[in-house]
């Protein structure tokens, strides 16, 4: 999942170049922080030590994800790059965060299997 971020954000920056060329520096600033921010908080969130940790850092990543979203669209909808391209992009970050998605909702079931398990070892024998 971090290659597929790390190689997405690239491809945005590299795309994002044109955008300069259009005199939409701004979006194309918005556009590389916010791609390269979902590899960088997946990157971090491997890093963090606790599940909770895990898990927040997933969804911040998520957040950037859905920003990046709407700067692809932005451009494509001000027709200021190639509408291919950008299809392109967006099927890779709609890919990007299903295994988002998937990790998280894999967490939040060992974590409540977990919490069960200590609460069924803790409980008294009947």
């Amino acid at each position: 999942m971090l290659d597929a971020a790390e190689h997405f954000a690239a491809d945005v920056i590299r795309l994002s170049e044109q955008l300069d060329q259009k005199h939409a520096k701004e979006l194309a600033a918005q556009l590389t922080r916010s791609a390269s921010s979902i590899a960088a908080n997946i990157a971090e969130a491997s890093k963090l030590g606790t599940a909770a940790n895990y898990h927040r850092q997933l969804r911040i990543a998520l957040g950037s994800a859905s920003e990046t979203g709407t700067h692809l669209r932005i451009a494509r909808y001000a027709e200021l790059l190639p509408v291919q391209e950008v299809r392109r992009l967006e099927q890779r970050l709609g890919t990007i965060c299903k295994m988002l998605n998937a990790l998280m909702r894999h967490l939040s079931e060992s974590q409540a299997h977990e919490e069960s398990e200590r609460r069924r070892k803790s409980e008294p024998p009947t």
